[in-house]
């Protein structure tokens, strides 16, 4: 490759903010492409124009920019002499490991009243209202943790239930790009109190999930492309995202299936238990609202046997103060209500968490919201 071939193919590789080549390129709605963590900063600093044109933006919505990436990787595999420059004089802002949602860890809504969440930098971000059976966005944020919902309970319970959970769209705006779906292997609160834990980091070295763009993700693996496009989804419509026996990851919507994708999710453990699976999405991009609804059985998975009225996690329940992320909790079954732990055993099912402990998410900077 010519010096003159290759500064023309540096010209787009190049973040507009630090002049360096990119790691990790994202689009902003006006098209075009900076480091991730340069423009976030950016935006972060309250910025609301473009730093390459100017021009003001309306939205501060970020989308992985997936074909650059691959092309920047694949030229510094052609030219390792440009690899080594850039590891010399990358002055991108370095990602701070850290765990800003510990702090006064132990709020507990067990009423599950309407909670209006701010996260430090951001302001109002995660509105969740109606008894907790709603989480709503109150602002773009461009970063994927702002808005983030975790399920509590994990999503099997008993050997016969599918890994699964469904969710209504409430209110969808026009935008480029749509909501994350996500399946973590551990519970929020377990993951939040590793030590120096950062909540994207760990999606995206731990987690599989549907991007904002319709790319699958699985643990520190390059996407795959799937055919549905997730920004897709509408007011009103009925999502089920389903794990098959055989590990494929499946995404209906009313009913019909979108896609089917051998994704290689481990259902299984060796020692013949099954996987937990946490089920979590982020609420961005054209997605404003949702509502999880009742676990139903997807088309795609197996049969399971009816369960008496009551006794499944049939109602969704807000838990947690506020900041970067919500965890949502499934109703207990009525013996735990009762206090009739034995009982509950008996039935194989699993005990709801205490406060405090597993399944709940405890956060910082939250503040109660009006009725």
């Amino acid at each position: 490759m010519t010096t003159v071939q290759a500064a023309t193919v540096l010209d787009g590789f190049v973040c507009p903010i630090t002049g360096i080549i990119m790691r990790d390129p994202v689009v902003t709605v006006d098209g075009h492409s900076y480091e991730r963590t340069a423009i976030s900063a950016w935006f972060d600093e309250g910025k609301k124009t473009s730093p390459a044109s100017g021009a003001t933006l309306p939205s501060s919505v970020l989308l992985p920019n997936h074909a650059l990436r691959y092309a920047i990787e694949h030229f510094l595999d052609m030219n390792p002499q440009m690899r080594n420059f850039q590891a010399k004089n990358d002055t991108t802002m370095p990602r701070v490991k850290r765990n800003p949602y510990s702090v006064n860890a132990g709020r507990y809504d067990v009423a599950g009243e309407s909670f209006c969440f701010l996260n430090e930098g951001h302001g109002d971000c995660v509105e969740v209202k109606d008894f907790g059976r709603i989480a709503q966005r109150w602002r773009e944020s461009p970063k994927m943790v702002d808005t983030v919902v975790f399920i509590a309970q994990p999503l099997r319970q008993m050997p016969s239930d599918p890994v699964s959970f469904s969710f209504r769209v409430l209110e969808h705006v026009t935008a480029m790009s749509g909501m994350l779906l996500g399946l973590s292997p551990e519970p929020l609160p377990a993951i939040l109190k590793k030590e120096d834990t950062d909540l994207e980091e760990y999606i995206k070295g731990n987690c599989w999930y549907i991007d904002q763009a319709g790319w699958l993700f699985r643990p520190y693996e390059t996407g795959d492309h799937l055919s549905w496009n997730i920004a897709d989804l509408r007011a009103q419509d009925l999502v089920c995202l389903t794990v098959t026996e055989d590990g494929s990851l499946v995404v209906e919507v009313n009913d019909e299936v979108k896609t089917k994708y051998p994704a290689k999710i481990p259902t299984v453990l060796k020692d013949g238990s099954f996987q937990e699976m946490y089920g979590f999405m982020s609420i961005t991009g054209n997605v404003k609202a949702v509502e999880l609804v009742a676990k139903r059985a997807s088309a795609s998975a197996p049969s399971a046997p009816s369960r008496p009225a009551g006794t499944g996690p049939t109602v969704i329940h807000i838990r947690g103060g506020g900041g970067a992320g919500v965890a949502i909790h499934s109703q207990a079954p009525p013996d735990y209500e009762q206090g009739n732990a034995a009982a509950a055993a008996a039935s194989g099912r699993r005990q709801a968490p205490e406060p405090g402990e597993g399944g709940c998410g405890c956060f910082a900077f939250g503040r109660k919201s009006k009725k």
